[in-house]
Protein backbone atom coordinates (compact mmCIF):
# COMPACT_ATOMS: atom_id res chain seq x y z
CA UNK A 1 0.00 0.00 0.00
CA UNK A 2 1.91 2.93 -1.06
CA UNK A 3 1.78 6.06 1.06
CA UNK A 4 0.60 8.32 -2.31
CA UNK A 5 -1.87 5.71 -2.27
CA UNK A 6 -3.55 5.97 0.86
CA UNK A 7 -3.14 9.65 0.86
CA UNK A 8 -5.07 10.06 -2.04
CA UNK A 9 -7.55 8.01 -0.60
CA UNK A 10 -8.01 10.37 2.32
CA UNK A 11 -7.69 8.24 4.83
CA UNK A 12 -6.02 9.36 7.45
CA UNK A 13 -7.63 9.06 10.97
CA UNK A 14 -9.96 6.96 9.16
CA UNK A 15 -13.02 5.46 11.12
CA UNK A 16 -13.44 1.20 11.04
CA UNK A 17 -16.28 1.50 8.90
CA UNK A 18 -14.10 3.56 6.34
CA UNK A 19 -11.42 1.40 6.54
CA UNK A 20 -14.01 -1.89 5.40
CA UNK A 21 -14.88 -0.16 2.34
CA UNK A 22 -10.99 1.18 1.05
CA UNK A 23 -9.65 -2.32 2.08
CA UNK A 24 -11.06 -3.64 -1.50
CA UNK A 25 -8.70 -1.15 -3.43
CA UNK A 26 -5.37 -2.77 -2.13
CA UNK A 27 -7.10 -6.44 -1.30
CA UNK A 28 -5.87 -6.31 2.21
CA UNK A 29 -7.43 -6.74 5.46
CA UNK A 30 -9.07 -3.57 7.32
CA UNK A 31 -6.61 -4.26 10.01
CA UNK A 32 -3.36 -4.32 7.78
CA UNK A 33 -4.20 -0.71 6.34
CA UNK A 34 -4.64 0.36 10.00
CA UNK A 35 -1.47 -1.32 10.68
CA UNK A 36 -0.37 0.94 7.35
CA UNK A 37 -1.91 4.36 8.33
CA UNK A 38 0.00 3.91 12.11
CA UNK A 39 3.11 3.02 10.25
CA UNK A 40 2.74 6.19 7.76
CA UNK A 41 1.93 8.71 11.44
CA UNK A 42 -1.61 8.76 9.75
CA UNK A 43 -3.32 7.75 13.11
CA UNK A 44 -2.03 7.69 15.86
CA UNK A 45 -1.49 5.32 18.64
CA UNK A 46 -5.14 6.00 20.75
CA UNK A 47 -7.07 5.89 17.62
CA UNK A 48 -4.94 3.18 16.38
CA UNK A 49 -5.69 0.65 19.17
CA UNK A 50 -9.64 1.84 19.02
CA UNK A 51 -10.27 0.58 15.69
CA UNK A 52 -8.23 -2.24 15.90
CA UNK A 53 -10.64 -3.41 18.45
CA UNK A 54 -13.63 -2.40 16.59
CA UNK A 55 -12.15 -4.61 13.53
CA UNK A 56 -11.60 -7.22 15.58
CA UNK A 57 -15.21 -7.76 16.35
CA UNK A 58 -16.59 -6.57 13.48
CA UNK A 59 -14.25 -9.00 11.03
CA UNK A 60 -14.76 -12.23 12.55
CA UNK A 61 -16.81 -13.92 10.25
CA UNK A 62 -15.58 -11.30 7.36
CA UNK A 63 -14.96 -13.45 4.07
CA UNK A 64 -12.21 -12.53 2.41
CA UNK A 65 -12.82 -9.93 -0.84
CA UNK A 66 -10.21 -11.91 -2.97
CA UNK A 67 -8.38 -15.12 -3.79
CA UNK A 68 -5.67 -15.65 -1.54
CA UNK A 69 -2.56 -15.60 -2.91
CA UNK A 70 -0.70 -17.96 -4.78
CA UNK A 71 3.25 -17.78 -5.57
CA UNK A 72 3.92 -18.16 -9.76
CA UNK A 73 7.00 -19.02 -9.01
CA UNK A 74 6.00 -21.78 -7.19
CA UNK A 75 3.66 -23.44 -9.83
CA UNK A 76 6.72 -22.94 -12.23
CA UNK A 77 9.19 -24.75 -10.39
CA UNK A 78 6.40 -27.58 -9.76
CA UNK A 79 5.54 -27.97 -13.71
CA UNK A 80 9.32 -27.74 -14.47
CA UNK A 81 9.97 -30.68 -12.03
CA UNK A 82 7.04 -32.62 -13.38
CA UNK A 83 8.29 -31.70 -17.11
CA UNK A 84 11.20 -33.85 -15.92
CA UNK A 85 9.22 -36.58 -14.66
CA UNK A 86 10.17 -36.30 -11.39
CA UNK A 87 7.44 -35.97 -8.35
CA UNK A 88 7.49 -33.23 -6.30
CA UNK A 89 9.01 -35.04 -3.54
CA UNK A 90 11.70 -35.68 -5.88
CA UNK A 91 12.23 -32.60 -6.81
CA UNK A 92 12.57 -30.69 -3.48
CA UNK A 93 15.91 -33.13 -3.18
CA UNK A 94 17.27 -30.90 -6.11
Amino acid sequence: MPRTGILAAMLRNAASERLLTAKGTWGVPATALAHRLHDLDLMPEWPYRHVIKQLAHTTVNESPDRTPETSRLLLKVIEFVRAQGMSVAEGTAL
